[in-house]
């Protein structure tokens, strides 16, 4: 019951965040998670009394609901490892969404699942838009108009990597939301 309640409260204030009118901060400075100097999400959460079969299930139901095909999407679906390993994207939007339109993210993810626990990892991310600029890791504003460039630079920059750093947190809150759901549906 914590647990769900806390994944509700995430998700909550995820959209609560994305609905504040846009105010740039004092410092345009974000700091993502990162291994190895790359950006890189992980997170390991415990479920009591799941076994990990019923955790591969709910979580081969999210991939199935959340990318166009499952099937497509993933690189490794075994059951006896308990891994789930595919490559995604997604779409975020941008407070300079009115400069720059939708942008779009390829990333990596990699669920491992236990008896009680599952893990994910989201990594190997690159911007995919029209017009994109690859590694998410080694942003470049070389290809920006001189214009841009000049007015927008560090906004870009914080305002790109900020919508993407929410729409992550909001894609690992619906597996985490789905896979509590799941496993607590007694059908």
């Amino acid at each position: 019951m914590k647990k769900t309640l806390l994944i509700l409260i995430l998700i909550v204030s995820c959209y609560a965040v994305l609905a504040q009118e846009s105010k740039w901060p004092d410092s345009l400075n974000i700091t993502l998670p990162t291994k190895d100097g790359n950006i890189y999400y992980e997170q390991i959460v415990n479920v009591d009394s799941v076994d990990k079969n019923q955790l591969f299930n709910a979580a081969r139901i999210w991939f199935s609901n959340t990318f166009k095909s499952a099937k497509s999407v993933l690189d490794l679906d075994d059951r006896n490892t308990g891994r789930l390993i595919g490559n995604g994207n997604l779409t975020y939007s941008t407070s300079l969404q009115k400069v720059y339109g939708e942008r779009r993210a390829s990333f990596k993810i990699d669920i491992t699942l236990k008896d009680g626990k599952y893990r994910v990892i989201i990594s190997d991310i690159e911007d995919i838009s029209t017009g994109g600029y690859g590694d998410l890791n080694k942003y470049n504003y070389e290809n920006l108009h001189p214009e841009v460039k000049q007015k927008f630079k560090e906004k870009f920059k914080y305002a790109t990597l900020s919508a993407f750093d929410m729409s992550v947190k909001i894609l690992i809150a619906s597996l985490n939301k789905a896979i509590m759901e799941t496993t607590k549906d007694s059908f």
